[in-house]
């Protein structure tokens, strides 16, 4: 059952490499398998960024855009202040997370031709009450990157519940022939209910695949939010809420003003 509010170019049937694309996703895999078998192996053309894990609050200042920062805990406030870079976030959580905040004044950069996100919390366990702000001026540009996501709350295997993404920045995504590989969710829950998240955007020109408030695989999206306000927007379809199997899309909205 779906929730489709708001097509904004064309209906997306599933996600595909973006036309003109690197689609060398075996190649990579390939590498990651030697690599952990003790084989040193490159793939030519592709970047790869390190990922760095930490449980406190940080603030990057500087041109780190050769890593991606995972937030493994709850309760983190990480900012990319102005005049700093970074790769993405991520997060290896197998508990809940709860009150992540993300904060972009500066940059994300996406390595070329690699898999790049911007999440508050991800994880197994529920994620409630995370945000990810794109602050005006600030960048967020996945336009060289192959797939990925940008998330307030993702959880591989609960509830999303409370997330919010506010954005007054840019987002720039590769659009081609198939639309964009790339997703944003206030929160998306696989194995659970997706219910009172947001998305916002105030400003900013904005370029992904889907936009959801609240997303739920499996799960009911209820109470979801989206709003938008002012900025450009270019996006395969726009949804307050959506549940794919076996739940039930009720009481979402969607405000254009």
């Amino acid at each position: 059952v779906m929730n489709k509010i708001y097509q904004a170019i064309w209906s997306q049937k599933g996600r595909f490499a973006p036309a003109g694309k690197r689609t060398d996703r075996a190649a990579r895999t390939g590498a990651v398998l030697c690599a952990a078998a003790g084989v040193a192996i490159g793939v030519p053309g592709v970047s790869y960024a390190a990922e760095v894990a930490g449980t406190t609050d940080t603030t990057i200042s500087e041109d780190k855009s050769d890593t991606i920062y995972s937030l493994n805990g709850s309760n983190i406030t990480f900012t990319v202040a102005e005049g700093g870079k970074i790769a993405g976030t991520t997060g290896a959580n197998e508990s809940g997370i709860t009150g992540n905040k993300v904060i972009i004044k500066g940059t994300v950069k996406g390595a070329d031709d690699d898999d790049e996100s911007l999440y508050a919390a991800y994880g197994k366990g529920a994620a409630t009450n995370n945000s990810i702000t794109i602050a005006p001026g600030a960048t967020v540009d996945f336009y060289e990157s192959y797939y990925g996501d940008i998330a307030a709350g993702y959880s591989t295997g609960s509830a999303a519940t409370g997330n919010t993404v506010t954005i007054n920045g840019d987002i720039s995504t590769y659009y081609g022939a198939y639309g964009s590989s790339y997703s944003m969710y206030g929160g998306y829950a696989y194995s659970g209910d997706a219910s009172k998240n947001v998305l916002a955007i105030g400003s900013g020109t904005v370029t992904v695949g889907d936009m959801h408030a609240g997303f739920a695989e499996n799960g009911s999206a209820s109470a979801n939010t989206l709003t938008i306000s002012g900025g450009t927007i270019k996006a395969d379809n726009i949804f307050a809420g959506k549940s794919i199997y076996g739940g039930d899309a009720s009481g979402n909205q969607l405000t254009i003003s």
